[in-house]
């Protein structure tokens, strides 16, 4: 038990020696389902089915625009990166001014019972004989169908999704259905319009330890560094780290100056300095990163670079 204390001792003293500093911060991941613009008009669900589930045309289109909803977290104290301060994604008031138009409709059908038959059988009490009977299950059924159908800004409709499946009894925890209230709850927990949601990830960014043994001023600058980022002022810190580099050729230096450029949403800057320093997790979540900002800059937001 001691030398095990000791192992994990040792490994976090290395660690502390191997990296400067940690902090988190936020990365937006995209909705699986590609929006052609940020501007969204949802129009209220359409209920096709039977008129007394009326109410959960309400609890789907309020789970939409929940769903869609920029105050994505509760505040932008970890985000660096200037054209994420501002969800790239919100509500319009009026259909006109959309880029998206979100058309949905459902059909929900309850009471759908199956009878079934089992042929069962039983040894009578104190004889050799069996007893054959048949037994009848009655199984509570529901018939669930979602539609969504996306418009862009001339009305032309450029995609639908739909979801459909037949729900029983046994396949919601063999409980019966005993009220169109306790299905729904269940019904938008599984169906959920999770293809339509972006949201905020929270990410550690743990910087390297840069050994520098050059210019005396630039050296003493270097070990501001830490306190910087602890500030939150990452350019200032990837101002230093850039210097650093560049006089010293030091990698850890590159990868830090990288990491700071990832940080400001400076991500085409970020990828030239990884690549004198590989890192695979970096790496990794500069591939999505990536994809995320191709995306926005294909919709037409609005991305400045910083610089340092």
């Amino acid at each position: 038990m001691k030398s095990k204390f000791i192992i994990t001792v040792f490994i976090i003293f290395i660690c502390n020696i191997i990296n400067a500093q940690e902090i988190t911060s936020y990365m937006l991941v995209t909705p699986e389902y590609k929006f052609q613009g940020n501007k969204i008009y949802i129009h209220d669900m359409e209920n096709k089915g039977e008129k007394n589930s009326q109410d959960i045309a309400k609890k789907f289109s309020d789970k939409m625009h929940k769903i869609l909803n920029k105050d994505r977290i509760s505040n932008t104290d970890g985000i660096f990166n200037p054209w994420l301060m501002k969800f790239p994604f919100y509500l319009v008031d009026k259909e006109s001014e959309a880029d998206v138009i979100i058309k949905s409709d459902y059909s929900f059908f309850t009471n759908q019972d199956i009878k079934t038959e089992k042929i069962k059988e039983r040894w009578l009490p104190n004889t050799k004989y069996r007893l054959f009977y048949f037994e009848n299950v009655i199984t509570n059924q529901v018939i669930f169908n979602v539609n969504y159908h996306i418009f862009n800004k001339k009305g032309e409709e450029i995609d639908a999704i739909c979801k459909s499946d037949t729900i029983t009894s046994n396949s919601l925890g063999k409980k019966p259905i005993r009220s169109i209230e306790e299905l729904t709850e269940r019904i938008c927990r599984y169906y959920s319009v999770s293809q339509f949601k972006p949201y905020f990830k929270e990410v550690n960014y743990i910087f390297k330890k840069v050994k520098f043994k050059g210019d005396k001023n630039l050296k003493a600058e270097l070990k501001t560094c830490n306190a910087l980022i602890k500030a939150s002022k990452i350019k200032e810190a990837g101002a230093i780290y850039k210097k650093v580099f560049e006089a010293s050729g030091v990698k850890e230096a590159a990868f830090n100056t990288g990491m700071c450029y990832e940080l400001v949403g400076n991500f085409e800057k970020a990828l030239v300095y990884y690549a004198k320093a590989p890192d695979i997790f970096a790496k990794v979540r500069m591939r999505e990163q990536m994809l995320t900002y191709n995306y926005l800059k294909s919709i037409g937001y609005d991305m400045p670079k910083v610089e340092f």
